[in-house]
């Protein structure tokens, strides 16, 4: 993409030409025009443009490229990347730039922008947006693209909010454990918003869930998990133990297998989670060795210590173990402050775990219906009370260790792609800032076009409850008419390629259509969209070759084949075109011969009947 200048709606037009900075006023322009009635419960939506153009031309680029622009990942220096972005946060007006010498004209003057610049009287400052801003991304397409990493390189402070398949697909083990997060958020989201989708989008909220579990196994050999576990010789040895005994110390509890492997898996869970955590908080090597030795030692003692019989709960258990472990550390050795407050956050860490492992067991034990065809899964109904809360904590408790496996049984793949766009910014909420950029690359891919023509009242609708208190601009991109008579035409950028196929930006439509509330076909039919009509390329093959027979062929042939021929012409569903054809096809025999016999037909039916009023 080559000197491309966009505007994104707003109250001014930029332009940049031979290095000279120029503005006007948006005379189009419609404050508010995006907010729905009940505003007061929602978020302010500013703005939202959309992005249409072929494949090829740069949609899903133009996003990118804005996305690493704000986190800094893009390449500062770089000729290939020259750039000027101008945008405005709580009506101040800001700019971040890559230009080859920071000089530009403005208003007939010469200036330096490293710093800043002034315009029409209003000073602009060169700077990123600060922590009240978030920039979120998403995509629900999964391609190569998945393999760039290099996101986790942001040289600034604000890290955007990647929520694309992409992206979200390398921060699990597996593809598999990034559908279990999303089922997660889907559900959570679900259950708040249920009533809503039903009524506005017809959704069909499955009636049951399906949750499977792991099988409990150590794998000593697999190096791929050794290496995802930093704590790998703690880790391991607690495996070990608790593959060894915990069936022994669940015995008198009378567990069938399933719920003996999600208490094991409980278990693990929690060590799993205190290894990681005690890394991120214990400041020295030295120290954080130790109490991994106290975890460790924990893990066996707790079978030795642990009395089923007397009614008292593993966790508890385990919680004086610990405790008792950690404060002999303070007795022997000799510590600073700083370590001595490390142990207390420790410990309080510690009882933090514990307590969500006694609930997660509380809710286990509500939810819990044995199926007796299959050992390794459960089947819960969707509307159960305290299934959500369930999902909710056991999301929670398994950031480094997971073991349920939770599944739709009735969504299609059109469901499941509304659902996992709303579950993913939902999830989101509680950490958001009150300025939000929010990328859409094609929010509408995998539904029906009925769905289609719903879904951007339904997403303006839904993120302005789940941001309730912030700012949002929204930018997407689009292949649907749909969307796209939804959007004012000075809210849409028009992206094409001209004759040496370089990507350019296209004053609107080909024949100035206005896009807001314009007739699907009025745009379909624009070539913008659809080159050489809107007929399929297979039919119109199809059509084209028929009529070639036609003329091609002598006249007897034609005659012998005029069963096949009236078959083709009849499935034609474009009564201009069939018309067309059998005139074709009469020029060249000179009679109607595909209506032959229904004349015949029709004149012996008149002749018989003639023939009784003569009798």
């Amino acid at each position: 993409m080559k000197e491309i200048q966009c505007n994104f709606g707003g109250a001014h037009l930029y332009s940049l030409d031979d290095n000279r900075l120029s503005y006007t006023i948006n005379e189009k322009f419609i404050p508010s025009f995006f907010n729905l009635i009940d505003q007061k419960r929602r978020a302010n939506l500013l703005n939202v443009t959309g992005i249409v153009g072929e494949n090829g031309t740069g949609k899903s680029t133009m996003l990118d490229f804005i996305l690493r622009v704000f986190d800094g990942t893009i390449r500062t220096h770089s000729p290939e990347s020259r750039y000027l972005i101008i945008y405005s946060v709580d009506n101040h007006l800001y700019y971040l730039e890559n230009l080859e010498n920071h000089i530009l004209t403005i208003e007939n003057q010469k200036q330096n922008i490293k710093k800043n610049f002034t315009l029409n009287g209003v000073l602009y400052h060169n700077k990123r947006p600060n922590s009240d801003c978030n920039v979120i991304f998403f995509s629900n397409i999964y391609d190569a693209r998945a393999i760039d990493n290099s996101f986790d390189n942001s040289d600034t402070n604000m890290k955007p909010i990647n929520l694309s398949t992409n992206y979200i697909s390398t921060r699990y083990n597996s593809f598999a454990e990034s559908l279990k997060s999303d089922f997660t958020k889907q559900f959570i989201f679900l259950k708040e918003y249920e009533d809503y989708l039903i009524s506005n989008t017809q959704l069909n909220v499955p009636e049951f869930i399906t949750i499977s579990i792991d099988e409990f196994n150590v794998h000593y050999e697999d190096d791929e998990k050794y290496e995802i576990n930093p704590e790998n010789d703690q880790y391991y040895s607690i495996v070990s133990n608790i593959d060894e005994e915990f069936p022994d110390i669940v015995a008198t509890y009378n567990f069938d297998y399933f719920q003996r492997l999600f208490h094991q898996h409980l278990l693990m869970s929690f060590f799993a989670d205190l290894l990681v955590q005690v890394k991120k908080l214990i400041p020295t090597s030295f120290l954080q060795n130790t109490i991994r030795d106290v975890i460790e030692d924990a893990s066996k003692d707790l079978f030795f210590e642990h009395l089923p019989e007397k009614n008292k709960s593993l966790y508890n258990t385990l919680n004086e173990i610990l405790h008792e472990k950690i404060d002999e550390i303070k007795k022997y050795e000799s510590l600073e402050d700083k370590k001595v407050e490390a142990i207390v956050t420790c410990k309080k860490l510690i009882d933090q775990l514990i307590k969500s492992r006694n609930k997660l067991t509380k809710l286990f034990n509500k939810i819990y219906i044995k199926d007796p065809k299959n050992e390794l899964s459960i089947t819960i109904r969707t509307n159960n009370e305290y299934i959500k809360e369930f999902v909710k904590l056991y999301h929670w408790t398994t950031y480094n260790y997971s073991y349920l496996n939770f599944f739709w049984s009735e969504l299609s793949s059109g469901e499941h792609a509304l659902l996992t766009l709303f579950g993913r910014f939902h999830a989101e909420s509680k950490h958001i800032k009150k300025n939000i950029l929010i990328l859409i690359d094609e929010g509408d891919l995998y539904f029906h076009p009925q769905w289609q023509k719903e879904w951007f009242l339904l997403f303006i609708n839904i993120i302005t409850l789940i941001f309730i208190h912030s700012k949002i601009h929204v930018i997407l991109t689009t292949h649907s008419p749909f969307v796209l008579s939804d959007l004012p035409g000075n809210h849409v950028v028009f992206l094409k390629k001209d004759m040496q196929g370089k990507t350019i930006t296209g004053k609107g439509l080909d024949e100035n259509i206005q896009t807001f509330a314009s007739n699907i076909h009025n745009l379909l039919i624009d070539s913008f969209f659809i080159k050489n009509g809107l007929c399929g390329s297979f039919a119109k093959y199809k059509i084209n070759n028929l009529i070639d027979y036609i003329l091609s062929t002598d006249i007897e042939k034609l005659k012998l084949n005029k069963s096949i021929i009236k078959n083709e012409i009849d499935i034609i569903g474009e009564p201009l075109i069939k018309k067309k054809i059998i005139s074709i096809l009469q020029d060249k025999i000179g009679t109607d011969v595909l209506n032959i016999d229904d004349k015949i037909a029709n004149l012996q039916k008149q002749i018989d009947e003639l023939r009784k009023l003569q009798q």
